[in-house]
């Protein structure tokens, strides 16, 4: 489980490094009037503000893969202290990869609120405000669990769970509520398959006390 981990941090960590390719520090402020208040002459307003959409969205996808990729390098690691981050390097190299990459998790994560609370007054307010509560994402998966018969998967980011239709960490203490032995749940889920395509998927969930296993779901 532990190289899986491993491996779906690398899948994860070029995934960010393709964002920000496609981001390219792109600015949100610019302005698109002029000294009177009038649309510039000569620009593609449609084009920018499109355009300043889908930084948006890629600033978003950006902050999601940095939750999946905290999780699973903490899980590839956790377990093994002893593996390093490459093959041949010291055990205190991996350890200090570890580190690093969670640093450069939290950096990204404040330069991408940066971003979108830089976003120009031309635009709406409601895709200008930054994501201020973490999303929850699934650690881990037991095989034969209740979970993995509803097709949830590690890395997945948890968006709603029966009742709860805006899933964060702000609500997260809410989950066990939701939970019944035996009763249907809806889940939905944004996962990134390994070709870096995002899914929005919606799962049922059956939480279980006799799948021999801990808990309801596993």
């Amino acid at each position: 489980m532990e190289i899986q981990a491993r491996s779906d941090a690398v899948r994860l960590e070029d995934q960010r490094k393709r964002i920000d390719a496609e981001i390219n520090k792109a600015t949100m402020t610019s302005p698109l009037v002029d000294a009177e208040g009038f649309p510039l002459a000569g620009v593609d307003l449609g084009g920018i503000r499109k355009a300043r959409q889908q930084i948006r969205m890629l600033v978003h996808d950006r902050q999601q893969v940095d939750a999946q990729l905290k999780l699973l390098v903490e899980h590839a690691f956790a377990k093994s202290p002893a593996l390093s981050a490459s093959p041949g390097s010291s055990p205190a190299a991996g350890r200090a990869h570890l580190q690093q990459s969670i640093s450069d998790t939290k950096d990204a994560n404040n330069n991408s609120e940066k971003i979108l609370a830089a976003t120009d007054e031309t635009m709406d307010d409601d895709t200008a405000n930054p994501i201020s509560a973490r999303p929850i994402a699934v650690r881990s998966v037991s095989a034969e669990s209740p979970a993995f018969a509803a097709g949830l998967r590690a890395g997945d980011i948890l968006t709603s769970f029966g009742d709860l239709q805006s899933l964060s960490s702000a609500n997260f203490s809410e989950l066990p509520s939701q939970l019944k032995d035996g009763t249907p749940i809806s889940v939905g889920v944004h996962r990134v398959t390994d070709d870096g395509r995002r899914q929005l998927l919606t799962l049922t969930l059956i939480p279980s006390m006799s799948w021999g296993g801990r808990g309801l779901l596993g």
